[in-house]
């Protein structure tokens, strides 16, 4: 992949993860299938299309599933048929075995979504050896709200009182995965469309595709980000299967990021908008209160977002203080190491052909990385 002489090494630098999953102690034991099941297609929020059975063979030439293997019997020191096996033995001691594997990739700190598997502060606690920050999924919530209030005006207050509440209890903000639902096509709708919404609303997957209703909660939650300062995560670009792909290209949020009233909110465009770098990169140009975070749509087994040509992309037109890195990891904690290490190769590669082009000096490129790899990560938390 690398045709560019890499003159940096960011082994050593410091990461921050600010769009991850928890992981519960199930994951010290990893079958042969379950890790199978990772790199094989789908999405763990696959709904409505069933995903295909595994096929060992398929999945041990997939590329990405080859690196995996090889980059962890190195971390591993064993053969690379030993892996799994070396794995799971080193799990015994788990704590000890997430600390070295964090520790291999310098990541200091997470920022877990409440989505996907949840786990509970408690159970964290007896074996995870990092800082973690928390952001709370709005979906769930509107699913629940949609099903049990009895009146609009009853959703309406208990959904801005909930997350009034999250904020009070310790969690850095929300995520919004609207895109998965009715599109980043977010506009506001009179009261007597959102009244007629909720009469007629019918229950699908993860509740109603209320457009106009999903709509105006959206926007309640970046009202109550910018009363709070609190950072809203949205999911831009392609992912699984259920996204509304023809509406999630980040370009579509212009007319709700406009308005300055919200401008005191922290938008995080996780994935980057991915493959719409360009207008991701832009919005983060044009409002101030836009971050691009960088981890793949697709996790682990779509690492074309990882390459040093989408970093390149994305360091040459967004803002250096306006980059953020993630993840997306969940499951086991190798994908949120092997993310790490992946993406700061790419970014070693990338800077250093700035550097060659005379764009940036060393001491520059170095700075850019810190930037990108934790230091707008602490600004973003606040």
């Amino acid at each position: 992949m690398n045709t560019h002489v890499k003159t940096l090494d960011l082994s050593e630098q410091k990461v921050v993860d600010v769009h991850c999953f928890a992981f519960s102690e199930d994951a010290k034991n990893l079958t042969k299938e379950k890790l199978y099941s990772l790199f094989w297609l789908g999405g763990p929020t696959v709904g409505s299309v069933k995903s295909a059975p595994v096929e060992q063979n398929e999945v041990e030439e997939c590329l990405n599933y080859k690196l995996f293997i090889k980059f962890l019997s190195k971390f591993l020191k064993c053969e690379k048929h030993q892996v799994l096996l070396e794995r799971n033995k080193r799990c015994e001691r788990f704590q000890e075995y997430l600390d070295e594997l964090f520790s291999d990739a310098k990541i200091e700190e997470f920022v877990f979504d409440s989505g996907l598997k949840t786990v509970k502060d408690e159970e964290l606690k007896r074996y995870f050896p990092r800082r973690y920050q928390k952001v709370f999924r709005l979906e769930p919530l509107i699913s629940e709200l949609l099903e049990n209030s009895k009146s609009l005006d009853e959703l309406l207050q208990r959904f801005e009182q909930t997350l009034e509440r999250v904020l009070s209890s310790g969690y850095k903000g929300f995520k919004s995965v609207i895109a998965y639902r009715s599109g980043l096509d977010v506009q506001s709708w009179s009261r007597k469309e959102l009244e007629e919404e909720f009469v007629n609303r019918k229950l699908e997957w993860f509740g109603p595709v209320v457009k106009k209703i999903r709509d105006e909660l959206f926007i309640t939650a970046l009202k109550v980000c910018a009363k709070r300062r609190a950072m809203l995560q949205i999911h831009t670009g392609l992912g699984d299967t259920d996204v509304v792909a023809e509406k999630c290209n980040p370009i579509l949020l212009k007319g709700v990021l406009m308005r300055e009233e919200f401008w005191d909110a922290k938008v995080v465009l996780v994935h980057g908008g991915y493959p719409f770098l360009a207008e991701a990169c832009w919005l983060s140009k044009v409002f101030p209160n836009v971050y691009v975070e960088t981890s793949s749509p697709f996790p682990p087994t779509y690492i074309a977002p990882l390459s040093v040509e989408r970093f390149y992309t994305v360091l040459g037109s967004a803002p250096l203080t306006k980059i953020v890195y993630g993840s997306d990891a969940f499951e086991i904690p190798e994908l949120h190491w092997i993310a790490a290490k992946l993406t700061k190769l790419s970014l070693e590669v990338a800077l250093s052909k700035m550097i060659e082009l005379g764009v940036l000096d060393e001491e520059e490129a170095y700075r850019s990385a810190k930037m990108v790899l934790y230091q707008n990560a602490h600004t973003l938390l606040g």
